[in-house]
């Protein structure tokens, strides 16, 4: 995960991502259940750290057997479908990271 982080964190930071919108950053938490969702949880923009929680579930027998290398696709597609959702909620720009998620394999 800390890889993925990695990558999208200066994406976000090239595009300039955050701009204007009135949380400093965007909290991601993965639940583990039954199923992958494709629109995250939004919760409250927290009064003391200042960012946007969002959570997103996903399944937890896929990911039990998955390789390293299917762990950080799975993640990346995830963090991917939160990111865009609340940059079209908050209209910030998410042309590079689409093109991203649209260049991930479905499966590995």
């Amino acid at each position: 995960m800390a890889e993925v982080r990695d990558e999208l964190e200066a994406v976000m930071v090239a595009e300039d991502y955050l701009a204007g919108v009135p949380f400093e950053w965007i909290g991601i938490v993965f639940r583990y259940g039954l199923r992958n969702e494709d629109v995250p949880h939004y919760e409250p923009i927290s009064r003391n750290y200042g960012d946007l929680p969002m959570a997103l579930e996903l399944d937890a027998l896929e990911l039990r057997d998955a390789s390293r290398e299917e762990l950080k696709r799975i993640f990346m597609i995830a963090t991917l479908k939160i990111l865009i959702h609340a940059g079209r909620k908050y209209k910030l720009p998410t042309g590079v990271l689409s093109e991203i998620l649209d260049r991930q394999p479905e499966q590995a």
